[in-house]
Protein backbone atom coordinates (compact mmCIF):
# COMPACT_ATOMS: atom_id res chain seq x y z
CA UNK A 1 0.00 0.00 0.00
CA UNK A 2 1.63 3.73 -0.78
CA UNK A 3 0.86 5.51 1.64
CA UNK A 4 0.10 9.33 1.22
CA UNK A 5 -0.65 12.75 3.02
CA UNK A 6 -1.39 14.84 0.39
CA UNK A 7 -1.74 12.90 -3.11
CA UNK A 8 -2.99 13.00 -6.68
CA UNK A 9 -4.06 10.34 -7.90
CA UNK A 10 -4.42 9.75 -12.02
CA UNK A 11 -7.70 7.27 -12.80
CA UNK A 12 -8.85 7.02 -16.26
CA UNK A 13 -6.56 10.35 -17.16
CA UNK A 14 -9.49 12.20 -14.61
CA UNK A 15 -7.70 13.58 -11.68
CA UNK A 16 -9.33 13.25 -8.60
CA UNK A 17 -8.63 15.12 -5.58
CA UNK A 18 -8.08 12.82 -2.52
CA UNK A 19 -7.51 15.15 0.81
CA UNK A 20 -6.21 13.02 4.36
CA UNK A 21 -5.60 15.00 7.37
CA UNK A 22 -2.35 15.85 7.02
CA UNK A 23 0.58 15.23 10.54
CA UNK A 24 1.38 18.41 12.71
CA UNK A 25 4.31 20.03 10.91
CA UNK A 26 5.28 23.06 8.89
CA UNK A 27 5.67 21.86 5.86
CA UNK A 28 3.58 20.12 3.43
CA UNK A 29 4.58 17.15 1.55
CA UNK A 30 3.31 16.45 -2.03
CA UNK A 31 4.23 13.01 -4.11
CA UNK A 32 2.96 12.84 -7.59
CA UNK A 33 2.98 9.54 -8.91
CA UNK A 34 3.70 8.45 -12.91
CA UNK A 35 0.65 6.35 -13.97
CA UNK A 36 3.42 3.66 -14.89
CA UNK A 37 4.97 3.28 -11.36
CA UNK A 38 1.56 2.95 -9.87
CA UNK A 39 0.26 -0.70 -9.59
CA UNK A 40 -2.95 -0.35 -8.41
CA UNK A 41 -4.16 1.89 -10.93
CA UNK A 42 -4.63 0.74 -14.57
CA UNK A 43 -4.79 3.64 -17.27
CA UNK A 44 -7.02 2.96 -20.29
CA UNK A 45 -5.22 2.54 -23.86
CA UNK A 46 -5.14 5.27 -26.40
CA UNK A 47 -8.14 4.14 -28.22
CA UNK A 48 -10.47 3.84 -25.24
CA UNK A 49 -9.74 7.16 -24.38
CA UNK A 50 -10.57 8.85 -27.75
CA UNK A 51 -13.90 10.31 -28.13
CA UNK A 52 -16.27 9.07 -31.14
CA UNK A 53 -18.59 11.43 -33.11
CA UNK A 54 -21.99 9.80 -35.08
CA UNK A 55 -22.19 12.48 -37.81
CA UNK A 56 -25.91 11.78 -39.29
CA UNK A 57 -27.36 13.35 -42.55
CA UNK A 58 -30.64 14.24 -42.25
CA UNK A 59 -31.72 13.66 -46.17
CA UNK A 60 -30.36 9.84 -46.68
CA UNK A 61 -30.16 7.22 -44.39
CA UNK A 62 -26.42 7.28 -44.03
CA UNK A 63 -24.31 7.95 -41.28
CA UNK A 64 -20.40 8.57 -40.54
CA UNK A 65 -18.28 7.65 -37.56
CA UNK A 66 -15.42 10.22 -36.90
CA UNK A 67 -12.84 9.40 -34.89
CA UNK A 68 -11.05 12.21 -32.39
CA UNK A 69 -8.69 13.22 -34.64
CA UNK A 70 -10.97 13.78 -37.18
CA UNK A 71 -10.69 10.93 -39.43
CA UNK A 72 -13.99 9.03 -41.16
CA UNK A 73 -13.65 5.78 -40.66
CA UNK A 74 -16.91 4.54 -40.90
CA UNK A 75 -19.96 4.15 -43.20
CA UNK A 76 -22.79 2.62 -42.71
CA UNK A 77 -26.54 2.82 -43.18
CA UNK A 78 -29.37 3.59 -40.18
CA UNK A 79 -33.22 3.99 -39.83
CA UNK A 80 -32.74 7.89 -38.62
CA UNK A 81 -34.72 9.60 -40.61
CA UNK A 82 -34.75 13.52 -40.11
CA UNK A 83 -37.77 15.48 -41.30
CA UNK A 84 -36.97 18.13 -43.51
CA UNK A 85 -37.70 21.95 -42.01
CA UNK A 86 -40.45 23.53 -42.74
CA UNK A 87 -41.11 26.30 -44.93
CA UNK A 88 -43.85 27.96 -42.63
CA UNK A 89 -44.11 28.18 -39.17
CA UNK A 90 -48.03 28.56 -38.40
CA UNK A 91 -51.25 28.89 -40.66
CA UNK A 92 -53.92 30.07 -39.61
CA UNK A 93 -57.40 29.98 -41.67
CA UNK A 94 -61.00 31.50 -41.60
CA UNK A 95 -64.52 31.57 -42.90
CA UNK A 96 -66.38 34.63 -42.21
CA UNK A 97 -70.04 35.56 -43.31
CA UNK A 98 -71.95 38.72 -43.38
CA UNK A 99 -74.38 41.76 -44.93
CA UNK A 100 -72.85 44.01 -47.06
CA UNK A 101 -74.84 46.94 -48.79
CA UNK A 102 -73.62 48.74 -51.66
CA UNK A 103 -74.28 52.03 -53.86
CA UNK A 104 -72.92 51.96 -57.35
CA UNK A 105 -73.11 54.72 -60.45
CA UNK A 106 -72.05 55.20 -63.83
CA UNK A 107 -72.54 58.30 -66.71
CA UNK A 108 -71.37 59.35 -69.36
CA UNK A 109 -71.27 62.34 -71.50
CA UNK A 110 -72.57 63.62 -74.81
CA UNK A 111 -71.07 63.23 -78.13
CA UNK A 112 -69.34 66.24 -78.39
CA UNK A 113 -69.14 66.24 -74.74
CA UNK A 114 -72.41 68.40 -74.35
CA UNK A 115 -74.42 67.65 -72.28
CA UNK A 116 -72.00 67.08 -69.74
CA UNK A 117 -74.23 64.44 -68.14
CA UNK A 118 -75.72 62.95 -71.01
CA UNK A 119 -77.17 59.33 -69.45
CA UNK A 120 -76.74 58.01 -65.83
CA UNK A 121 -77.80 54.88 -64.46
CA UNK A 122 -77.14 54.39 -60.54
CA UNK A 123 -78.40 51.61 -58.01
CA UNK A 124 -79.00 52.19 -54.74
CA UNK A 125 -79.47 50.17 -51.41
CA UNK A 126 -78.14 46.95 -52.70
CA UNK A 127 -77.98 44.59 -50.13
CA UNK A 128 -75.83 41.22 -50.22
CA UNK A 129 -75.57 38.22 -48.20
CA UNK A 130 -71.82 37.06 -48.36
CA UNK A 131 -69.06 34.22 -47.25
CA UNK A 132 -65.79 34.29 -47.26
CA UNK A 133 -62.86 32.08 -47.21
CA UNK A 134 -58.71 33.08 -46.14
CA UNK A 135 -55.85 32.22 -44.93
CA UNK A 136 -52.49 33.54 -43.35
CA UNK A 137 -49.08 31.52 -44.08
CA UNK A 138 -47.00 33.11 -41.18
CA UNK A 139 -43.29 32.31 -43.08
CA UNK A 140 -39.55 32.72 -41.66
CA UNK A 141 -38.43 36.26 -40.39
CA UNK A 142 -41.87 37.89 -39.60
CA UNK A 143 -42.84 37.46 -42.91
CA UNK A 144 -46.55 36.22 -44.02
CA UNK A 145 -48.86 35.93 -46.97
CA UNK A 146 -52.10 36.33 -47.26
CA UNK A 147 -55.27 35.40 -49.68
CA UNK A 148 -59.15 35.31 -50.01
CA UNK A 149 -62.22 34.47 -51.93
CA UNK A 150 -65.52 36.74 -51.41
CA UNK A 151 -68.77 35.67 -52.88
CA UNK A 152 -72.06 37.71 -51.96
CA UNK A 153 -75.99 37.44 -53.48
CA UNK A 154 -77.83 40.51 -53.86
CA UNK A 155 -81.39 39.88 -52.63
CA UNK A 156 -82.65 43.27 -52.81
CA UNK A 157 -81.94 47.20 -54.60
CA UNK A 158 -83.27 49.79 -56.47
CA UNK A 159 -81.88 50.92 -59.78
CA UNK A 160 -82.49 54.28 -61.41
CA UNK A 161 -82.11 55.40 -65.04
CA UNK A 162 -81.70 58.86 -65.95
CA UNK A 163 -81.30 60.69 -69.12
CA UNK A 164 -80.51 65.06 -69.49
CA UNK A 165 -80.50 67.11 -72.72
CA UNK A 166 -78.71 69.72 -70.65
CA UNK A 167 -75.24 70.30 -68.59
CA UNK A 168 -75.02 69.41 -65.29
CA UNK A 169 -78.22 66.80 -64.76
CA UNK A 170 -80.65 69.39 -66.26
CA UNK A 171 -83.53 68.82 -68.50
CA UNK A 172 -84.54 65.64 -67.73
CA UNK A 173 -85.92 64.00 -70.75
CA UNK A 174 -86.39 60.43 -69.60
CA UNK A 175 -86.35 58.66 -65.94
CA UNK A 176 -86.91 55.12 -64.87
CA UNK A 177 -87.11 53.29 -61.63
CA UNK A 178 -86.42 49.57 -61.76
CA UNK A 179 -86.13 46.72 -59.75
CA UNK A 180 -83.00 45.32 -59.27
CA UNK A 181 -82.73 42.28 -56.54
CA UNK A 182 -80.97 39.99 -58.31
CA UNK A 183 -77.47 39.38 -59.60
CA UNK A 184 -74.02 38.68 -57.51
CA UNK A 185 -70.42 39.97 -56.90
CA UNK A 186 -67.30 38.60 -55.96
CA UNK A 187 -63.77 39.78 -54.80
CA UNK A 188 -60.28 37.81 -54.74
CA UNK A 189 -56.99 39.52 -52.88
CA UNK A 190 -53.87 38.14 -52.19
CA UNK A 191 -50.69 40.03 -50.73
CA UNK A 192 -47.41 39.54 -48.89
CA UNK A 193 -46.68 41.21 -45.60
CA UNK A 194 -43.90 41.95 -42.84
CA UNK A 195 -44.99 41.74 -39.25
CA UNK A 196 -42.74 44.17 -37.63
CA UNK A 197 -42.74 44.14 -33.99
CA UNK A 198 -43.03 47.61 -32.72
CA UNK A 199 -43.65 47.12 -29.03
CA UNK A 200 -43.43 43.93 -27.11
CA UNK A 201 -43.71 43.76 -23.43
CA UNK A 202 -45.30 41.24 -21.03
CA UNK A 203 -48.77 40.53 -21.99
CA UNK A 204 -49.18 43.68 -24.25
CA UNK A 205 -47.78 43.56 -28.02
CA UNK A 206 -48.16 45.65 -30.75
CA UNK A 207 -46.88 45.15 -35.00
CA UNK A 208 -47.19 47.10 -37.78
CA UNK A 209 -48.06 45.24 -41.29
CA UNK A 210 -47.19 46.99 -44.45
CA UNK A 211 -48.16 45.20 -47.28
CA UNK A 212 -47.84 45.02 -51.33
CA UNK A 213 -51.10 42.92 -53.33
CA UNK A 214 -53.95 42.47 -55.74
CA UNK A 215 -57.44 42.50 -56.35
CA UNK A 216 -59.75 41.74 -58.22
CA UNK A 217 -63.53 42.87 -57.94
CA UNK A 218 -66.67 41.72 -59.99
CA UNK A 219 -69.97 43.24 -59.36
CA UNK A 220 -72.68 41.65 -61.87
CA UNK A 221 -75.74 43.70 -61.03
CA UNK A 222 -79.22 43.35 -62.99
CA UNK A 223 -82.55 45.77 -63.74
CA UNK A 224 -85.83 44.07 -64.09
CA UNK A 225 -89.53 45.29 -63.91
CA UNK A 226 -88.76 48.72 -64.96
CA UNK A 227 -91.38 51.42 -64.56
CA UNK A 228 -90.86 54.83 -66.42
CA UNK A 229 -92.01 58.20 -64.80
CA UNK A 230 -90.42 60.98 -66.97
CA UNK A 231 -92.11 62.40 -69.67
CA UNK A 232 -94.80 59.89 -68.31
CA UNK A 233 -95.90 57.36 -66.43
CA UNK A 234 -95.68 53.77 -68.73
CA UNK A 235 -94.12 50.69 -67.52
CA UNK A 236 -91.12 49.29 -69.61
CA UNK A 237 -92.41 45.79 -71.06
CA UNK A 238 -89.58 43.07 -70.59
CA UNK A 239 -87.02 44.87 -69.04
CA UNK A 240 -84.34 42.64 -68.46
CA UNK A 241 -80.36 44.01 -68.26
CA UNK A 242 -77.39 43.19 -67.15
CA UNK A 243 -74.21 45.49 -66.31
CA UNK A 244 -70.83 43.36 -65.30
CA UNK A 245 -68.53 45.98 -63.99
CA UNK A 246 -64.78 44.90 -62.91
CA UNK A 247 -62.14 46.38 -61.06
CA UNK A 248 -58.22 44.97 -60.94
CA UNK A 249 -55.01 46.02 -60.21
CA UNK A 250 -52.35 46.15 -57.64
CA UNK A 251 -52.81 48.13 -54.15
CA UNK A 252 -50.31 48.71 -50.82
CA UNK A 253 -51.37 48.89 -47.43
CA UNK A 254 -50.91 49.08 -43.50
CA UNK A 255 -51.73 47.36 -41.04
CA UNK A 256 -51.75 47.63 -37.20
CA UNK A 257 -52.42 44.40 -34.80
CA UNK A 258 -52.30 44.65 -31.04
CA UNK A 259 -52.52 41.91 -29.27
CA UNK A 260 -53.45 41.55 -25.21
CA UNK A 261 -52.50 38.14 -22.88
CA UNK A 262 -53.03 35.96 -26.17
CA UNK A 263 -56.85 36.65 -25.27
CA UNK A 264 -57.52 39.48 -27.24
CA UNK A 265 -56.64 40.59 -30.68
CA UNK A 266 -57.51 44.16 -32.53
CA UNK A 267 -56.93 45.22 -36.04
CA UNK A 268 -56.95 48.53 -37.99
CA UNK A 269 -55.87 48.54 -41.75
CA UNK A 270 -55.95 50.86 -44.92
CA UNK A 271 -55.42 50.18 -48.24
CA UNK A 272 -54.75 51.87 -51.64
CA UNK A 273 -55.73 50.31 -54.78
CA UNK A 274 -54.87 51.27 -58.52
CA UNK A 275 -57.48 49.95 -60.22
CA UNK A 276 -58.08 48.91 -63.70
CA UNK A 277 -62.31 49.84 -64.34
CA UNK A 278 -63.77 47.43 -67.74
CA UNK A 279 -67.69 47.07 -67.93
CA UNK A 280 -70.08 45.10 -70.34
CA UNK A 281 -73.24 45.84 -70.14
CA UNK A 282 -76.35 44.05 -72.15
CA UNK A 283 -79.94 45.91 -72.55
CA UNK A 284 -83.25 44.44 -73.78
CA UNK A 285 -86.35 46.13 -73.18
CA UNK A 286 -89.81 45.99 -75.80
CA UNK A 287 -87.83 44.29 -78.41
CA UNK A 288 -84.68 46.47 -78.43
CA UNK A 289 -81.74 45.20 -77.98
CA UNK A 290 -78.22 46.75 -77.19
CA UNK A 291 -74.26 46.05 -75.94
CA UNK A 292 -71.94 48.42 -74.86
CA UNK A 293 -68.44 48.52 -72.79
CA UNK A 294 -66.61 51.01 -70.67
CA UNK A 295 -62.93 51.38 -70.17
CA UNK A 296 -61.47 53.68 -66.92
CA UNK A 297 -58.88 53.92 -64.75
CA UNK A 298 -58.93 54.69 -61.08
CA UNK A 299 -58.17 53.90 -57.52
CA UNK A 300 -59.91 52.48 -54.71
CA UNK A 301 -59.81 53.08 -50.66
CA UNK A 302 -60.89 49.91 -48.70
CA UNK A 303 -60.31 50.59 -44.98
CA UNK A 304 -60.97 47.58 -42.20
CA UNK A 305 -60.98 46.95 -38.23
CA UNK A 306 -62.03 43.35 -36.27
CA UNK A 307 -61.94 42.18 -33.25
CA UNK A 308 -60.89 38.54 -32.12
CA UNK A 309 -61.25 36.52 -29.12
CA UNK A 310 -59.31 33.12 -28.72
CA UNK A 311 -61.89 30.91 -27.31
CA UNK A 312 -59.34 27.92 -27.23
CA UNK A 313 -55.57 27.81 -27.94
CA UNK A 314 -56.18 27.44 -31.34
CA UNK A 315 -59.62 29.11 -32.59
CA UNK A 316 -61.29 32.32 -32.42
CA UNK A 317 -63.53 34.09 -33.13
CA UNK A 318 -63.87 37.87 -34.32
CA UNK A 319 -66.47 40.54 -35.87
CA UNK A 320 -64.93 42.88 -38.60
CA UNK A 321 -65.83 45.60 -40.21
CA UNK A 322 -65.13 47.03 -44.01
CA UNK A 323 -65.84 50.52 -45.59
CA UNK A 324 -64.51 50.50 -49.74
CA UNK A 325 -64.65 53.68 -51.46
CA UNK A 326 -63.50 53.06 -55.80
CA UNK A 327 -63.95 55.75 -58.69
CA UNK A 328 -62.93 54.92 -62.26
CA UNK A 329 -62.51 58.69 -64.00
CA UNK A 330 -59.47 58.81 -65.83
CA UNK A 331 -59.27 57.74 -69.83
CA UNK A 332 -62.92 56.66 -70.21
CA UNK A 333 -64.42 55.04 -72.77
CA UNK A 334 -67.89 54.45 -73.82
CA UNK A 335 -68.30 52.23 -76.96
CA UNK A 336 -71.89 51.61 -77.90
CA UNK A 337 -72.60 48.61 -80.27
CA UNK A 338 -76.06 48.29 -82.02
CA UNK A 339 -77.73 45.80 -83.94
CA UNK A 340 -78.00 47.65 -86.90
CA UNK A 341 -73.31 47.99 -86.80
CA UNK A 342 -73.93 51.94 -86.75
CA UNK A 343 -71.38 51.71 -83.56
CA UNK A 344 -70.82 54.89 -81.51
CA UNK A 345 -68.21 55.79 -79.28
CA UNK A 346 -68.46 58.32 -76.46
CA UNK A 347 -67.04 59.65 -73.71
CA UNK A 348 -67.15 57.60 -70.05
CA UNK A 349 -67.07 60.40 -67.77
CA UNK A 350 -67.15 57.89 -63.95
CA UNK A 351 -68.27 54.91 -62.30
CA UNK A 352 -68.33 55.02 -58.88
CA UNK A 353 -68.52 52.44 -56.18
CA UNK A 354 -69.50 52.80 -51.98
CA UNK A 355 -69.61 49.93 -49.84
CA UNK A 356 -69.82 49.07 -46.07
CA UNK A 357 -69.68 45.04 -45.04
CA UNK A 358 -69.80 43.43 -41.65
CA UNK A 359 -68.89 40.13 -40.93
CA UNK A 360 -68.78 37.42 -38.23
CA UNK A 361 -65.38 35.48 -38.52
CA UNK A 362 -64.13 32.33 -37.11
CA UNK A 363 -60.25 31.17 -37.65
CA UNK A 364 -58.71 28.29 -37.27
CA UNK A 365 -54.57 28.11 -36.49
CA UNK A 366 -52.41 25.23 -37.23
Amino acid sequence: MIRIQKAVVILYSIPIWISLPAQAGPKLHMHVFEEKTVSDVSAPSPQERKLTLHVFDPTTSTSSKVNSNGNKIISQNTSFNAPSPAHYKSVNMYIKTGYQRDDFAWNIAGPTGVPNILSELTWKDIEIATISIGGDVFLKDQWLTQAEFSYGKIWDGESQASVYSANNRTMKTFRSKNRADEGYIYDMSANLAYKYPAYIQQQNSFFLLPKLGFSYHKQHLKIMDGKQTIPFEAGIANLDSSYEATWYGPWFGLSSEYSHSDKYQFQLGVEYHYAFYDAEASWESSGLQGKFEHEARGSGWVYNASADYKIQSNLSLGIELIYEDWLADKNGKDSIYSVDGNDIALEFNEAERTSFTANLKLNYEF
